[in-house]
């Protein structure tokens, strides 16, 4: 396996600041994915109350 990291800590190539936002761009609604939410399952007529 290749390493980009020198001796020194820096790595080759350079590292790159991502480019600039076109102008007009929206960042897009993400949606929460670690949330999925179940249905409640229903109560079975046959338990007494709570």
């Amino acid at each position: 396996m290749t390493s980009h990291l020198r001796p020194d800590g820096t790595t080759f190539p350079p590292v790159t600041p991502d480019p600039p936002v076109p102008p007009g761009y929206e960042e897009p609604v993400l949606l929460d994915c670690g949330a999925v939410q179940q249905p409640e399952p229903e109560a079975d007529p046959t338990d007494p109350p709570d």
